[in-house]
């Protein structure tokens, strides 16, 4: 059904051109090939590569802005979700439904909930509380997963803040914008490896950092 919406919503915007004469850009065709050309040969003069240190910084920033937001609020939210603290059972229901469904409409998930049992009983079994539990036993086990979502979405606030910059703050997008309103499609180039490159940085921070934790 939404495969039919899907093509019924496109088959109406095509009623919107103007089919007196061929809807297609004569010179498109020439402009595509002259941006992917580009690729080859980025523009590495100093004053953009200045720019593009700047603008990559800024998106980082906001990026890192964001994410440590998220972290803060995520972690003592995602507990209280988990549960694993609730003294009463009737007070367990209504803690992972309350903070469960603000998780949800903040779409989040919960990993707390997904580590093996059979550690976590060996610690309650030697007397330890549930908050021992969560610190001994659910965080250390949760820290790579956490880590690793983290990181995809740190991945996810730098190609975000890149596109909201497209809209007026300052970083990548507003440069790239900025070039391609002047047809400077080696200078898009360079400024889309400088984004690439610092999604290829923190995946390789990400691996290497969760590979320390598991060794």
């Amino acid at each position: 059904m939404l495969t039919v919406l899907l093509l019924g919503a496109f088959g109406w915007s095509l009623t919107a051109l103007n089919w007196d004469r061929w809807p297609l850009h004569p010179g498109g065709l020439a402009s595509m090939v002259d941006f992917f050309k580009a690729a080859f040969t980025p523009d590495l003069s100093a004053s953009l590569l200045g720019t593009g240190i700047k603008a990559a910084w800024t998106t980082t920033a906001y990026a890192v802005a964001g994410i440590c937001l998220a972290v803060t609020l995520g972690l003592p939210l995602g507990v209280l979700a988990s549960g694993v603290l609730a003294r009463t059972r009737g007070g367990r229901v209504v803690e992972v439904g309350a903070f469960r469904a603000l998780l949800g409409f903040l779409r989040s998930i919960d990993i707390l909930n997904d580590v093996p049992e059979g550690p976590l009983r060996a610690l309650r079994s030697s007397g330890a509380s549930e908050l021992k539990v969560l610190l001994y036993g659910r965080l250390p086990m949760a820290l790579p997963d956490m880590l690793s979502y983290s990181f995809y979405r740190l991945e996810c606030a730098i190609r975000a803040a890149a596109i909201m910059s497209f809209v007026g703050i300052a970083g990548l997008g507003m440069q790239i914008s900025l070039s391609l309103d002047d047809l400077r499609y080696n200078e898009v180039w360079t400024l889309l490896f400088f984004l690439i490159g610092l999604i290829l940085l923190v995946d390789l921070w990400s691996g290497w950092l969760r590979r320390s934790l598991t060794r």
